[in-house]
């Protein structure tokens, strides 16, 4: 189980994103999904250790949901501009 307090997302913020997991996980939201994208993937290809911490909850609904599908790819893309990418990407080999 992930400490999502200890989990920084785009906006510097904790807290916020493991709920709109929680939400979409229920039912289709257009506004959960657009806040996890703005707090995932920023711009389309910023991403935090919050996108890391979130892919294994997207690699789950992809299967059955378009919207977790693209935010995933976009997240993994995001790490050819993010510092410390690989290393984020290491502790996830199974959702890439």
């Amino acid at each position: 189980m992930r400490d999502w307090t200890q989990v920084v997302d785009a906006h510097g913020a904790v807290g916020r994103v493991p709920l709109l997991l929680d939400q979409v996980e229920r039912e289709e939201v257009p506004e959960a999904w657009k806040e996890l994208w703005d707090r995932l993937c920023l711009h389309g290809e910023t991403v935090s250790a919050a996108s890391f911490a979130a892919l294994p909850r997207l690699a789950a609904l992809a299967p059955a949901c378009a919207q977790a599908l693209d935010l995933a790819s976009a997240i993994v893309r995001g790490t050819l501009r993010h510092p410390d990418g690989e290393a984020l990407l290491a502790g996830c080999p199974n959702e890439v």
